[in-house]
């Protein structure tokens, strides 16, 4: 299954770019696949797992994008990986077909919830939509309780 990127707000300031590339080459340091001594750059780390980033004029990390529809496996050790130096309260979305995941960085940490997408052929019931608005409104609640 594809692994696509969805919905981002994710910033890494200018002066922890270093430290993002330190942290990066000690997890993967033992790592077959990725060759630590090749990476030079935050656009190199960040390529290792699909991904281009976007810099302001100061150099501050404010977006980043996929390079490809199907990202690499492992996303959440790579993000856990950089956490402790990404802004507070940044998220990315990953999506396939039937589920996503949601990454919102915070306090250092990587936190992630995973969701379904369902599809129904069935016309909903009273009780049914009752039920599925119940859910959201669990779920936007435990966003908020996060925050």
């Amino acid at each position: 299954m594809d692994l696509m990127l969805g919905d981002t707000k994710f910033s890494i300031k200018e002066e922890n770019i270093e430290n993002v590339i330190k942290a990066f080459k000690k997890t993967y340091s033992k790592n077959a696949n990725i060759k630590v001594e090749d990476i030079n750059s935050i656009e190199d780390v960040f390529w290792e797992f699909g991904y281009n980033v976007f810099t302001d004029e100061d150099g501050n990390i404010t977006d980043i994008d996929n390079d490809s529809s199907n990202l690499p496996g492992g996303q959440k050790k790579f993000f856990s990986s950089i956490a402790k130096y990404v802004e507070r309260e940044s998220y990315i979305i990953l999506k396939t077909d039937d589920s996503q995941s949601k990454f919102i960085f915070d306090d250092g940490k990587v936190k992630e919830f995973k969701g379904e997408v369902v599809f129904c052929n069935k016309n909903l019931g009273y009780d049914r939509i009752l039920a599925i608005l119940n859910y959201i409104l669990d779920y936007a609640c435990d966003l908020y309780r996060v925050r």
